[in-house]
This record gives C-alpha cells, structure tokens and sequence, in this order.
C-alpha cells in the first residue's frame, strides 16, 4: 500500500473511531463522548489542568457507574516482529507515556483499541495471512515491563505490543457491516 497523505490518515483514523464508538454503543450497550468531535479539524483532544496539558484518548465511555477511556488505533495491519517471533501493533512512544500518565492519575482507566483490517504486507511470513479485528487492552497492562517492545530510531520512537498481550473482541467480519458502510 502507498503512504497515505496527512488527510487521508485523519480521515482513516475517524473512520476507525466511528468502528469503535458503534461497537462500544451497540455490542456493549455503552454510552460514548467522542472527545475529538469537540476540538477543531486536525487537532487531538486535550486535557487540562492548573499543572499541565496533555492528549486525551479518543473517546470517554461509560455503562452504569464505571467509566473509562478509550484511545482508538485503525491499522492496515500488523507488523511481524522476527526476534520474538510474532505479530505486533503500536503507536508513537510519546503518547504512550501521556496515555500511561493519564491511566495513573485519572479517575478512569486508559485502553487501547486498535481496528486491524488484515491487509498483506510486503514483509508478511509466505504462506500466513495477516490477522484482523478489534483488539484492545488496558494502557495499564500493556505498560508491564516485557509486555511492550520499544523501538528508536531517528524518524520515529515506538512501542509495540504482541497480538497476544491484546483481548480479541470482534472478528472483523462481525463488523463488516459498519466496515462496508462507513466511506474511508
């Protein structure tokens, strides 16, 4: 797949929200604030306060009295991480460190989603085929020492987190209807 342009990953970014948040509302009988939908385009939600100002995750979502928040990922698809002999998702290092800064001092706890749509890579394993769906984990968990696998290099600082280290939610053909609905 060519590189995508700065619109078209916001745009593929909503679009994976728009995934999350109708599952949330729909197989979980949540009730979602899309944090992103009250800031303006192309800026992330913030969160405030008299000491700092920091990302907020994507969605603020509750059922009943528990309410946590939800930083959601669309990914074309997993990277296969030879040394450790798995597959492996991840977003920019400095926001893990402000999702975990979130997740210890917040009323609510931080998790991670990431929508995975399977799509081949040019360094997949011949013969293996790309695993998809809706995946998450708690900022809390994933943050353990030997859970995340942290990358530098000079154009971009990492973590990555085994497929393993995530709870599968959905299949992606349980959402295929969503998937096929929503214009990416």
């Amino acid at each position: 797949m060519s590189k995508l342009t700065f619109s078209q990953k916001m745009k593929m970014g909503k679009w994976g929200e728009e995934i999350a948040l109708r599952y949330l509302i729909e197989k979980l009988g949540a009730t979602v604030l899309p944090a992103a939908d009250y800031v303006p385009d192309n800026k992330g939600p913030r969160v405030s306060s008299s000491d700092k100002k920091t990302v907020a995750p994507d969605l603020l979502v509750w059922k009943g009295k528990r309410a946590y928040w939800v930083e959601v990922k669309t990914k074309n698809s997993f990277s296969w991480h030879y040394i450790s002999n798995s597959w492996q998702t991840g977003i920019d290092y400095k926001y893990y460190v402000e999702y975990k800064s979130m997740h210890d001092s917040s009323p609510w706890p931080v998790y991670m989603m990431f929508l995975q749509l399977g799509e081949s890579r040019h360094d997949d394993r011949v013969g293996v085929r790309q695993p998809s769906g809706l995946y998450y984990n708690s900022i809390g968990v994933l943050g353990e020492p030997g859970v995340g696998r942290r990358h530098t290099d000079e154009r971009r600082d990492m973590i990555y987190w085994k497929i393993t280290n995530l709870i599968k939610l959905a299949e992606l053909d349980e959402i295929i209807d969503w998937y096929d609905t929503l214009q990416l």
